[in-house]
């Protein structure tokens, strides 16, 4: 295993997570106010990330945004978190990635990764799409893919993202529900063959989240029982060629040779 998170103890581990702070509507026109922390908590094995209809910094909303930058990356891999849902309407709940280092451009360029999404206008409908240069929502190109669930507030699911070279696999309770692949075209069409750190919020509203309920059940929780990255260990000890090809077939048809 590369890295997990069982949310022990009593508190958030700050080693392990940084606090994405502000109410700017973070490029979608949201409603929340992010907290430094005052929105996340540990109990019984679970992290809870918190959405609140309150007065937050000029705001209607407070919620949590986190992330684990210069914790932890990865490149490849299988990324598994097991988590709840919140219900009432405008509430966007993320499991999402996003590189540390942009260096093929601004966003959608550099590229993203949403492992998971749902919005209580939409219950119970859970979707992982792909930004990218060519492929994002800004121009209506997004790829994805999605399932419905009987409950996913009061059930816990497993989301998770397996990471290839040549392809990103969805997997909800270990459905295949989506799969991107490697177009080898530019950074464009595949920006994913750099490190990407993980990010978990509940954002209120925006062009995701929609129209809010302000009468609604708040607060509204997301529970994350754990998070797990597995590292499949692509290119390590991959540097030394066989001595001599084995296993080889050939067929010979005219001047082609099929191996």
């Amino acid at each position: 295993m590369g890295w997990a998170e069982e949310f022990e103890g009593n508190s958030v581990n700050r080693d392990k997570w940084y606090f994405e702070t502000g109410n700017h509507g973070w490029g979608n026109g949201e409603a929340q106010n992010y907290t430094n922390g005052a929105n996340a908590s540990v109990a019984n094995g679970n992290l809870i990330i918190e959405a609140r209809k309150e007065n937050s910094n000029g705001s209607d909303f407070s919620s949590t945004r986190m992330n684990n930058t210069e914790k932890y990356d990865f490149l490849y891999g299988r990324i598994e978190v097991r988590a709840k849902l919140p219900s009432t309407g405008g509430t966007w709940p993320a499991i999402w990635t996003l590189p540390r280092n942009w260096v093929y451009g601004n966003w959608p360029s550099c590229g993203e990764i949403d492992i998971m999404e749902h919005t209580g206008n939409n219950l119970n409908y859970v979707f992982g799409t792909i930004h990218t240069g060519a492929y994002n929502h800004s121009n209506g190109t997004q790829k994805g893919g999605g399932k419905v669930f009987t409950d996913v507030v009061n059930t816990y699911h497993t989301y998770t993202l397996e990471w290839y070279p040549d392809r990103l696999d969805w997997y909800y309770d270990e459905e295949i529900v989506f799969t991107y692949v490697n177009e080898n075209k530019t950074t464009e069409e595949w920006p994913f063959d750099i490190a990407h750190y993980l990010k978990l919020n509940i954002a209120i509203g925006g062009g995701l989240g929609g129209n809010i309920n302000y009468n609604g059940v708040w607060p509204q929780q997301m529970m994350v029982d754990y998070v797990r990255v597995y590292d499949l260990g692509f290119g390590k000890g991959d540097n030394i060629a066989p001595s001599t090809p084995s296993n080889l077939v050939a067929t010979v048809h005219g001047i082609n040779v099929a191996l």
